[in-house]
C-alpha cells in the first residue's frame, strides 16, 4: 500500500516526503463533549532536505503567517485519492536549524473547522433580531401574607420576615386643627411551602427565607421572607379617598366583584386587625364606618425585548462561521426545537416558543433604555443547549443541525467478525466506571426556587461509582437564567449580565408545575428539575434511577462496556464511525476511537457495548425504602 504527501503553499501544491512517515497515524474519535467524530493526525511530520528548505523559505519571508495545506493521499485500485486534509502555519512548526529539520502536527481541515476556529469568540447577538413582547403573571394570593399594625409599631410575629407595604397617615376631617387623625401600616411578606427532606426542612436561609411553621402531617415546612421586589417602594397613603396616585392599588366597596386574575385582595389576607366579612374599616370620619377592600395589581409584567431562539442561533452561526452553514428552514436547523410534537417528550412542543432576552432587559423590564449590546459566543450557547436539553450540534450535508442526543442513531453496520483470525482471544472487556456516576445534576447559578435551582438523577446499587469526588457528574449553567419569579423578587440583586430563556405562547410566558416542588411557576418548563425529567431520558447510566426523587425508567442506557482493542485490516475500506459495529462481544457496539496505521493499513478499534444486564432496581418498593439500602 502506498501513501504520498503534499504541501500547498500560496496555491501551489507540491509533493513532499516526510521523514519516518510510518510513525504517523490517523485517529478518529468523538470530539470532547460532542456527538460528532473528527479524524486527527498523531505523530509529527518531519521535513528534511529540500522539504525543509521549502518551509524555511516561507519562515524567513514576509508571508511566514501564510496557511500551509497538508494532504495525505492513498492509492486504491490504481487511483490516488485524498484520505486526510490538514493545515498549519510556521508558528506551529518546531524548527531545528542545526539538524536542518522541521517537525509539525497539522490540524484537521474538515467541515467542523469553520465553526471551531471562532467557536469562543463573542459577538453582540441583539442587532438584526426582532424584539417580541410577552407577559407573565407571577404567582397569586398564596404567595403573600399581609399584616396590619399601628403606625409606630413593628410586627412581633416572625420579626424580620415583614416589609412595609402601605403607610396610612392622614387626617380624616378636612380641617387640620381639631380634625381626627388616622394612621396605621400594612406589612407584607412572601411565603413558600416546600416538602421536607427526610423529615428535615430544607435550609433556605441563604436566600433570606426563615422557617415559620412545620406540618408533619404533610411533611412540609412553611417559609417566609421580606419581599425585595425590583424597584418597589412602600405606598404612602396620605390623604383619604381612593389611591389616585397609585394605579397599582384599588379601593372598592366591601363584597364588590373584581378581576381575580389581575388583583390580590390585600384586605382578605390581612392579619392582626378586626375585619368585617374580610373588609377593612377605612372610615371617612372617626365615627363613620366604611368597609372597603384594598386590591393590589401585582405580578402582570410585560417583557418587550425578547428574541426568537432560532434567530439568536442563526445570528451567531453567521457571525462565527458563514451563512452557508445555515439550512433554509428552522425545522431543518432543529426538529427538536421546531417540530409540533417534540420527539423526545412525544408531547406538544413548547420549545417552539422559546425566546431569549438580555438579563438586563428582564430585570429592568420597565426601563426606558433597552439593552443594545449582549455579547455571547456560539460555544457558550451550544454548551448551554447540551447542558439544558441534551442537544448536540453536527453538520449534515454542509448545514449545521441541533438535535437531542437520541436523534443521532447508529448508521448502517460494520461486521468485524469477518476478520476471524484477527479477533481470536478478543472477548475481554471492562466497564468505564468513570462514566457511571451515582449522581447526575443540572444546576443554575442564578436561580433560587427549588425547581429552578437543581435537577438530579440518583442511581442505585454498586454498579455506579460512589467514590468521593468521582461519584457526581454536575453541570452548572452560569450565563442563562430561567427563574423569572426569582429575578423579579430579588430587588435587582441578580446582576445585569447574561441571558434569560423563556417559553412563550400567544404572548404569554407559559406556566407549568415544577417537578420537584409540585408548585406552578411561570417558565417552569425550563426549570432544572423539569429539564432533567423531560430531556435527560436517553443515554443514562442505568436503566432506571430516581429523577427528582421519583424512580423512572429511561429510554436508553449509555454503552459503558469497553472491549479490549481490536486490530483489523482496513486497506482501502472506508469505515463509517457512526456505524453499528458487530464484534465478538455483541452486535450492537459503537466506536469510541479508531487509529489507522498509514503504513500497515491496519486499524486499532476501541468499541463500547451495552451492559450485560439492565442494572434494574425493584420498582415495587417505595422511594424511601429503596434508597435506604440499594441507593445508599
Amino acid at each position: 500500500m502506498r501513501h504520498r504527501y503534499f504541501l500547498t503553499i500560496a496555491a501551489e501544491r507540491l509533493e513532499v516526503f516526510p521523514y519516518e512517515a510510518h510513525k504517523l497515524k490517523l485517529v478518529t474519535a468523538r470530539e470532547k463533549d460532542q456527538i460528532f467524530y473528527r479524524t486527527k493526525l498523531t505523530g509529527e511530520a518531519v521535513f528534511v532536505k529540500s522539504d525543509f528548505d521549502l518551509l524555511l523559505a516561507v519562515e524567513q519571508s514576509a508571508e511566514r503567517c501564510l496557511e500551509i495545506g497538508f494532504e495525505i493521499e492513498k492509492k486504491c485500485s490504481g487511483v490516488w485519492e485524498v484520505v486526510w486534509k490538514g493545515y498549519f502555519s510556521c508558528n506551529d512548526v518546531k524548527w531545528d536549524l542545526s539538524k536542518c529539520d522541521a517537525s509539525v502536527t497539522p490540524l484537521p481541515d474538515d467541515e467542523y473547522r469553520s465553526i471551531l476556529e471562532n467557536y469562543s469568540k463573542e459577538y453582540n447577538v441583539l442587532p438584526g433580531t426582532t424584539p417580541v413582547s410577552a407577559s407573565v403573571k407571577l404567582d397569586l394570593e398564596a404567595d403573600f401574607e399581609f399584616l396590619f399594625t399601628n403606625y409606630d409599631e413593628q410586627p412581633v410575629q416572625d420579626a424580620g420576615t415583614w416589609a412595609e407595604f402601605i403607610h396610612m397617615n392622614y387626617w380624616v376631617d378636612p380641617s387640620f386643627l381639631g380634625g381626627d387623625h388616622f394612621n396605621g401600616k400594612i406589612w407584607f411578606r412572601m411565603l413558600r411551602r416546600l416538602r421536607r427532606e427526610n423529615g428535615v426542612p430544607v435550609d433556605l436561609s441563604g436566600g433570606g427565607w426563615s422557617i415559620v411553621a412545620e406540618y408533619p402531617e404533610t411533611d412540609e415546612a412553611k417559609y417566609a421572607k421580606a419581599p425585595d421586589l425590583y424597584q418597589f417602594k412602600p405606598f404612602d397613603w396620605n390623604s383619604k379617598g381612593n389611591f389616585t396616585r397609585y394605579p397599582e392599588l384599588l379601593q372598592i366597596d366591601c363584597g364588590a366583584a373584581y378581576d381575580t386574575s389581575r388583583y390580590i385582595n390585600v384586605t382578605a389576607l390581612l392579619q392582626g386587625v378586626n375585619l368585617q366579612n374580610g373588609c377593612l374599616n377605612m372610615f371617612r370620619k372617626m365615627n363613620e364606618d366604611r368597609y372597603v377592600q384594598i386590591l393590589w395589581d401585582f405580578g402582570t409584567l410585560t417583557y418587550s425585548r425578547n428574541r426568537a431562539f432560532t434567530d439568536i442561533v442563526r445570528r451567531l452561526v453567521e457571525l462565527t462561521a458563514t451563512p452557508d452553514l445555515l439550512p433554509a428552514s428552522d425545522v431543518a436547523l432543529s426538529r427538536f426545537f421546531n417540530d409540533e410534537l417534540n420527539y423526545v417528550t412525544e408531547a406538544p412542543n413548547s420549545l417552539r416558543g422559546m425566546h431569549v432576552a438580555s438579563l438586563s432587559d428582564v430585570v429592568g423590564y420597565n426601563s426606558s433604555e433597552p439593552a443594545t449590546k449582549a455579547d455571547w459566543s456560539l460555544k457558550k450557547l451550544l454548551d448551554t443547549l447540551r447542558s439544558m436539553f441534551r442537544v448536540y450540534w453536527d453538520i449534515e450535508q454542509g448545514k449545521i443541525r441541533l438535535e437531542h442526543e437520541s436523534f443521532y442513531q447508529l448508521q448502517g453496520e460494520k461486521d468485524l467478525t469477518v476478520h476471524e483470525k484477527h479477533l481470536r482471544g478478543t472477548k475481554s472487556y471492562e466497564y468505564v466506571k468513570e462514566d457511571m456516576p451515582r449522581f447526575q445534576r443540572l444546576l443554575f447559578s442564578n436561580a433560587f426556587n427549588q425547581d429552578f435551582e437543581k435537577g438530579e438523577i440518583e442511581y442505585g446499587g454498586v454498579c455506579v461509582t460512589k467514590d468521593e469526588g468521582k461519584d457526581t457528574d454536575e453541570t452548572t449553567i452560569t450565563e442563562v437564567t430561567t427563574d423569572l419569579e426569582y429575578l423579579i423578587t430579588s430587588g435587582g440583586n441578580t446582576g445585569q449580565k447574561g441571558f434569560v430563556f423563556m417559553l412563550i405562547s400567544e404572548g404569554q410566558v407559559l406556566k407549568e408545575r415544577g417537578d420537584l416542588s409540585g408548585l406552578f411557576y411561570p417558565n417552569a418548563g425550563l426549570s432544572a428539575a423539569n429539564l432533567v425529567k423531560n430531556y435527560y431520558t436517553h443515554n443514562r447510566v442505568l436503566e432506571n434511577g430516581a429523577v427528582n426523587r421519583i424512580i423512572r425508567i429511561f429510554k436508553s442506557v449509555k454503552k459503558t462496556r469497553k472491549q479490549a482493542t481490536l486490530t483489523v485490516p482496513v486497506c482501502c475500506e472506508k469505515i463509517n464511525p457512526f456505524a453499528r459495529f458487530i464484534s465478538t462481544l455483541s452486535a450492537n457496539a459503537e466506536l469510541e476511537s479508531m487509529s489507522y496505521n498509514l503504513i500497515t493499513g491496519d486499524a486499532e478499534l476501541v468499541l463500547l457495548h451495552d451492559t450485560t444486564g439492565t442494572g434494574h432496581i425493584n420498582l415495587g418498593r417505595q422511594f424511601d425504602d429503596s434508597f435506604d439500602d440499594s441507593f445508599r
